[in-house]
């Protein structure tokens, strides 16, 4: 049986969450997934601000994904 996108979507959200909890700024700290998120857009929007211009967000936030921004395999 398949999996509705929407659980995959899921999944792929818990899986970032949690190793945001590896990243150097937050080793030790109890955030919620909000701020987690806060601060995965934060960092992403210091770090790839003007990509976002050139490529729109969808791309950009791949690119910098795929260039090993956080700790993910």
């Amino acid at each position: 049986m398949k999996l509705h996108h929407t659980e995959y979507k899921k999944n792929y959200k818990k899986y970032i969450l949690d190793q945001l909890g590896t990243e150097d700024g937050l080793i030790g700290k109890d955030l919620s997934d909000d701020e987690k998120i806060t601060y995965l857009f934060d960092r992403f929007n210091d770090e790839f601000h003007h990509a976002v211009y050139v490529r729109g967000k969808h791309k950009a936030m791949t690119d910098w994904l795929s260039g090993l921004a956080i700790n993910i395999e």
